[in-house]
């Protein structure tokens, strides 16, 4: 089972609120250099049923951010810098407060 990804996509955008980022669900094409253009394809490659969303700042990229649900409000949040991955499982409230568990955190360069 999958939520929709409007619902997705709203839990995204209020969960990555926090990163105080101008956040987008869509961009045109200039705005991603083309590193961060293939990710975003990657991304989406990979998580076809997940929500995603880029956080800007100053017009520069800063984050990609995936939330994928698994079951039972239990979902997998990714958080992509220029230089991290974190992975989380993301536990939602009933009262809409977000729960992170890191799993995993890998240092590289991304773009």
């Amino acid at each position: 089972m999958h939520l929709e990804l409007e619902i997705l996509q709203e839990k995204l955008l209020k969960l990555a609120s926090e990163a105080n980022l101008e956040l987008k669900l869509e961009v045109e094409e200039y705005e991603l250099e083309p590193a961060q253009d293939d990710i975003h394809d990657e991304l989406k490659s990979a998580y076809p049923d997940a929500a995603i969303v880029m956080g800007f700042h100053n017009e520069y990229l800063q984050r990609f951010f995936v939330l994928n649900y698994i079951e039972n409000k239990t979902f997998e949040f990714i958080e992509m810098s220029r230089s991290n991955i974190f992975t989380s499982f993301a536990t939602e409230a009933d009262d809409g407060e977000w729960d992170l568990d890191e799993r995993e955190t890998r240092k590289g360069e991304y773009w």
